[in-house]
């Protein structure tokens, strides 16, 4: 058991493809005296190279996902599920609308892209966007019935 907190707050917002490789190297080696935090909306990350075969029925969608709550315990990271409302630079805060900011010393940035669809004219029906990738195949399914 440590004597004392960590000195160091290292934040990861999202835990996408370079986010996940994060943590998985901090299980190799941890830096000394910081707390990993991952924020993220949901438990579970979607892994998007893995959409192709779930859609052609080759995997599972279990396959596709990675449980955020067991990879953060595997490493020791703290896992904070709750959607970050803005970013305060010069005091170094993630900002959410239900807890108190969250203090980082180091940030990174891992949400993926969104595409704009403001100038795409489709008919409602026939565009169903990726993102978030986690709820996709419930709304997909949802769609097709």
């Amino acid at each position: 058991m440590q004597a004392r907190l960590p000195s160091r707050q290292i934040v990861l917002l999202g835990v996408g493809h370079t986010n996940a490789h994060v943590v998985r190297m901090w299980r190799m080696q941890p830096i000394p005296d910081a707390q990993l935090t991952c924020v993220s909306n949901f438990p579970v990350v979607t892994y998007s190279g893995m959409l192709p075969g779930v859609l052609a029925g080759l995997y599972p969608p279990e396959r596709m996902q990675i449980d955020l709550v067991r990879l953060c315990a595997s490493v020791g990271a703290r896992l904070i599920l709750e959607e970050v409302t803005g970013l305060d630079v010069p005091r170094r805060r993630l900002l959410f609308a239900e807890r108190p900011p969250l203090p980082f010393d180091v940030l990174s940035i891992g949400i993926g892209s969104t595409p704009r669809l403001d100038d795409v004219e489709v008919e409602s029906d026939a565009l169903l966007p990726i993102k978030p990738m986690q709820t996709l195949l419930d709304r997909l399914h949802h769609r097709l019935s």
